[in-house]
Protein backbone atom coordinates (compact mmCIF):
# COMPACT_ATOMS: atom_id res chain seq x y z
CA UNK A 1 0.00 0.00 0.00
CA UNK A 2 1.50 3.17 -1.08
CA UNK A 3 1.96 6.65 1.02
CA UNK A 4 -0.81 7.90 -0.54
CA UNK A 5 -3.30 5.28 -0.25
CA UNK A 6 -2.53 5.23 3.67
CA UNK A 7 -2.81 8.66 3.95
CA UNK A 8 -6.27 8.79 1.78
CA UNK A 9 -7.78 5.88 4.43
CA UNK A 10 -6.01 8.09 7.52
CA UNK A 11 -7.45 11.01 6.45
CA UNK A 12 -11.63 9.16 5.43
CA UNK A 13 -11.20 7.82 9.70
CA UNK A 14 -10.39 11.25 10.90
CA UNK A 15 -13.28 12.94 9.26
CA UNK A 16 -15.58 10.08 10.19
CA UNK A 17 -14.13 11.04 13.96
CA UNK A 18 -15.21 14.23 13.20
CA UNK A 19 -18.63 13.77 11.90
CA UNK A 20 -19.11 12.13 14.89
CA UNK A 21 -17.95 14.41 17.33
CA UNK A 22 -19.85 17.06 15.39
CA UNK A 23 -23.57 14.82 15.94
CA UNK A 24 -22.40 14.34 19.87
CA UNK A 25 -21.89 17.87 20.33
CA UNK A 26 -25.28 19.12 18.97
CA UNK A 27 -26.60 16.70 21.29
CA UNK A 28 -25.25 16.80 25.01
CA UNK A 29 -22.33 18.66 26.26
CA UNK A 30 -21.93 16.19 29.39
CA UNK A 31 -22.03 12.91 26.37
CA UNK A 32 -19.69 14.60 24.62
CA UNK A 33 -17.06 15.23 27.42
CA UNK A 34 -17.62 11.51 28.49
CA UNK A 35 -16.50 10.04 24.93
CA UNK A 36 -13.53 12.42 25.21
CA UNK A 37 -12.58 11.03 28.47
CA UNK A 38 -13.21 7.68 26.94
CA UNK A 39 -11.45 8.17 23.57
CA UNK A 40 -8.32 9.75 26.20
CA UNK A 41 -8.31 7.26 28.33
CA UNK A 42 -8.04 4.76 25.00
CA UNK A 43 -4.86 7.11 23.94
CA UNK A 44 -3.28 6.96 27.02
CA UNK A 45 -3.83 3.28 27.60
CA UNK A 46 -2.26 2.99 24.00
CA UNK A 47 0.72 4.86 24.67
CA UNK A 48 1.18 3.26 27.96
CA UNK A 49 1.18 0.09 25.85
CA UNK A 50 3.32 1.19 22.81
CA UNK A 51 6.13 2.59 25.70
CA UNK A 52 6.08 -1.06 27.29
CA UNK A 53 6.45 -2.66 24.17
CA UNK A 54 9.11 -0.74 22.88
CA UNK A 55 11.11 -1.52 26.41
CA UNK A 56 10.83 -5.07 25.68
CA UNK A 57 11.75 -5.04 22.33
CA UNK A 58 15.03 -3.21 23.70
CA UNK A 59 15.45 -5.14 26.21
CA UNK A 60 15.01 -8.32 23.71
CA UNK A 61 17.55 -6.85 21.14
CA UNK A 62 20.29 -6.33 24.08
CA UNK A 63 19.94 -9.83 24.92
CA UNK A 64 20.10 -10.94 21.72
CA UNK A 65 23.16 -9.05 20.99
CA UNK A 66 25.03 -10.54 24.14
CA UNK A 67 23.74 -13.67 23.42
CA UNK A 68 25.21 -13.50 20.26
CA UNK A 69 28.43 -11.87 21.59
CA UNK A 70 28.80 -14.95 23.74
CA UNK A 71 28.17 -17.24 21.47
CA UNK A 72 30.73 -15.76 19.23
CA UNK A 73 33.11 -16.09 21.99
CA UNK A 74 32.31 -19.85 22.61
CA UNK A 75 32.79 -20.53 19.33
CA UNK A 76 36.42 -18.89 19.61
CA UNK A 77 37.06 -21.24 22.45
CA UNK A 78 36.28 -23.94 21.29
CA UNK A 79 38.07 -23.55 17.83
CA UNK A 80 41.20 -22.86 20.35
CA UNK A 81 40.56 -26.07 22.02
CA UNK A 82 40.07 -27.95 19.11
CA UNK A 83 43.45 -26.60 17.77
CA UNK A 84 45.71 -27.35 20.87
CA UNK A 85 43.89 -30.90 21.22
CA UNK A 86 45.28 -31.47 17.44
CA UNK A 87 48.42 -29.90 18.71
CA UNK A 88 48.67 -32.43 21.71
CA UNK A 89 47.74 -35.69 19.82
CA UNK A 90 50.43 -34.61 17.68
CA UNK A 91 53.20 -34.59 19.85
CA UNK A 92 55.20 -36.99 20.56
CA UNK A 93 57.42 -37.61 23.42
CA UNK A 94 60.86 -40.37 22.78
CA UNK A 95 61.93 -41.86 26.32
CA UNK A 96 65.32 -43.09 26.73
CA UNK A 97 65.36 -46.72 26.69
CA UNK A 98 64.90 -47.86 30.53
CA UNK A 99 68.16 -50.20 30.00
CA UNK A 100 70.11 -47.41 28.68
CA UNK A 101 69.19 -45.18 31.27
CA UNK A 102 70.07 -47.66 34.08
CA UNK A 103 73.87 -48.75 32.50
CA UNK A 104 74.60 -44.79 32.27
CA UNK A 105 73.64 -44.24 36.33
CA UNK A 106 75.59 -47.80 36.99
CA UNK A 107 78.69 -45.90 35.28
CA UNK A 108 78.50 -42.93 37.02
CA UNK A 109 77.59 -45.02 40.29
CA UNK A 110 79.94 -47.06 39.57
CA UNK A 111 82.80 -44.34 38.55
CA UNK A 112 81.91 -41.95 41.85
CA UNK A 113 82.58 -44.96 44.53
CA UNK A 114 85.66 -45.91 43.07
CA UNK A 115 86.76 -42.22 42.98
CA UNK A 116 85.72 -42.45 46.62
CA UNK A 117 87.20 -45.44 47.42
CA UNK A 118 90.42 -44.38 45.94
CA UNK A 119 90.63 -41.01 47.90
CA UNK A 120 89.92 -42.80 50.47
CA UNK A 121 92.74 -45.01 50.40
CA UNK A 122 95.20 -42.53 49.29
CA UNK A 123 94.04 -40.41 52.21
CA UNK A 124 94.98 -43.30 54.14
CA UNK A 125 98.10 -43.72 52.94
CA UNK A 126 99.39 -40.22 53.35
CA UNK A 127 98.41 -40.48 57.16
CA UNK A 128 100.31 -43.63 57.35
CA UNK A 129 103.16 -42.34 55.76
CA UNK A 130 103.30 -39.28 57.71
CA UNK A 131 103.25 -41.06 60.84
CA UNK A 132 106.16 -42.64 60.11
CA UNK A 133 107.95 -39.28 59.61
CA UNK A 134 107.81 -38.68 55.38
CA UNK A 135 106.87 -35.70 54.29
CA UNK A 136 104.58 -35.64 51.69
CA UNK A 137 103.47 -32.78 49.41
CA UNK A 138 100.76 -32.35 47.10
CA UNK A 139 102.51 -32.69 42.93
CA UNK A 140 101.19 -29.77 41.08
CA UNK A 141 100.78 -30.23 36.93
CA UNK A 142 102.85 -32.27 34.90
CA UNK A 143 105.21 -33.44 37.97
CA UNK A 144 105.32 -36.86 38.99
CA UNK A 145 103.62 -37.75 42.25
Amino acid sequence: MSNIDKQAQYESKFSRLWERYDEASHGNAEQMRDILEVTLDALESAERQILRLEKLAEAESVCADKAAASGIEWMKRCLAAEKRIAEMEALEVRLTDINEYLAEVHDKTLNRAFRLLAEGVRAGDVAAMRAAGINVSAAGKGEAS
